[in-house]
């Protein structure tokens, strides 16, 4: 008998020592274990969502740069390549189109347009067709391409002024004109935008030869 009830506290004993948990322990538990989860899923999410932020801000920087550089250096570029009176090395039909007569590729002048068309800027060219001023270009734009998109603005070109000093107007040719740059662009979160408030400026006097 007495082997037997020791055999029972032996046995009794390891039973404590392998049981579960109880119904209390998991009550205590599983709130835990969830509020652990959730939190550790809210940082993931945050950090995520910021990752996605600062990229798509980047790219929408990258791209206001490139597009910047590029129309600045054609505008600086620019000059007179037609007879006509009213049109200098740029003009414009609307506050959505802007035409730039340029050689900022080092070549025979282009023609190069720039238009706001739903969200997006477009950009195209025509080439000269002879070698001298007053020069002619092809009937036709090419090459359109989507220089930048998700713009919020409805009109970005502003007027086209004269660089030189009316009141002071030196001898000779000066065809220099500058134009306001006015572009709000969404990044696509947050509904945060990039404004861009510049002067473009032609730098050159003369016209093309």
């Amino acid at each position: 008998r007495r082997v037997r009830i020791d055999f029972m506290r032996v046995f009794e004993k390891k039973y404590k020592k392998e049981r579960g948990f109880t119904l209390v322990e998991l009550v205590l538990v599983v709130p835990l274990v969830a509020i652990v989860f959730l939190i550790a899923y809210n940082i993931l999410f945050i950090s995520l969502r910021s990752m996605k932020y600062v990229n798509s801000t980047f790219n929408t920087s990258e791209d206001v740069r490139i597009f910047l550089n590029n129309i600045q250096k054609e505008v600086n570029q620019a000059k007179k390549a037609v007879e006509d009176e009213n049109i200098g090395p740029l003009y414009k039909k609307s506050e959505n189109e802007l035409y730039i007569y340029t050689d900022a590729n080092g070549e025979k002048p282009e023609l190069i347009r720039y238009r706001l068309e739903d969200d997006k800027i477009l950009r195209d060219v025509k080439k000269a067709i002879n070698e001298n001023y007053p020069y002619e270009f092809e009937k036709t734009f090419k090459n359109e391409k989507i220089v930048l998109s998700n713009v919020k603005s409805e009109a970005i070109f502003g007027e086209i002024e004269d660089l030189k000093d009316k009141k002071n107007i030196q001898e000779g040719e000066d065809y220099r004109k500058k134009l306001k740059l006015n572009i709000e662009i969404f990044t696509g979160e947050n509904s945060t935008s990039i404004k861009i408030n510049t002067y473009l400026v032609s730098k050159s006097r003369a016209k093309f030869q």
